[in-house]
């Protein structure tokens, strides 16, 4: 994938004039009575590493201790703080406090639109590439795992399917990434169509 971090960059920096809603976002809670209006600010880093000529997204597993979204995969992220300076902050100061790499190895290429989840939340995808040492450190009470997902698969749309589930007696659509033996769906997976959509472009 030559020259991927600049096509990348090219087609996330044209999202910075702000408050861009991804279509994938409310696609999934279109049936869903009981969404709230985004309250609360959020950003992850989406960020691509490259290692034997191939390139990689970093991905977490959460523990099955935390009281949110136990278990799940995620990128590395959390709430946008007031001592932070932007969404590229928080989401570069998370995924130092969950993974353990530090600013001076991320290289921010720009964003992806705002996802709004059901729970109130508006999150910013921070989209970054990561420079060696490829060394990663997890908060141990925080994050279970930490995997790598290959671009050239996250890239091909078929990959990706719609599914549903019955939660609180109605039925709830949202999308799903399944690899190996992780199975990726809600905002992760809406966030990664976004992103798989905007490769089908370059």
């Amino acid at each position: 994938m030559q020259n991927l971090s600049e096509q990348l960059a090219l087609k996330t920096m044209e999202l910075d004039e702000d408050n861009i809603i991804s279509p994938y976002s409310r696609s999934d809670e279109k049936n869903f009575k009981n969404f709230k209006p985004p309250v609360k600010e959020a950003a992850v880093l989406v960020s691509f590493l490259h290692r034997e000529d191939q390139s990689r997204l970093i991905l977490t597993r959460r523990t099955l201790s935390l009281s949110n979204h136990k278990g799940q995969i995620a990128f590395p992220g959390g709430k946008i703080d007031k001592e932070d300076l932007s969404p590229s902050h928080a989401a570069i100061r998370e995924a130092n406090e969950e993974i353990g790499i530090n600013q001076a190895q991320i290289k921010v290429l720009g964003k992806l639109p705002l996802y709004q989840t059901v729970t109130g939340y508006n999150i910013t995808p921070i989209v970054g590439e990561l420079s060696p040492p490829f060394i990663f450190k997890k908060a141990e009470d925080e994050v279970d795992e930490i995997f790598e997902l290959p671009v050239e698969f996250m890239m091909d749309v078929k990959n990706f399917k719609r599914e549903s589930v019955i939660y609180e007696g109605e039925r709830r659509e949202f999308w799903a990434l399944p690899f190996n033996d992780y199975y990726i769906w809600g905002a992760t997976a809406a966030i990664l169509r976004e992103l798989a959509g905007r490769f089908e472009k370059l």
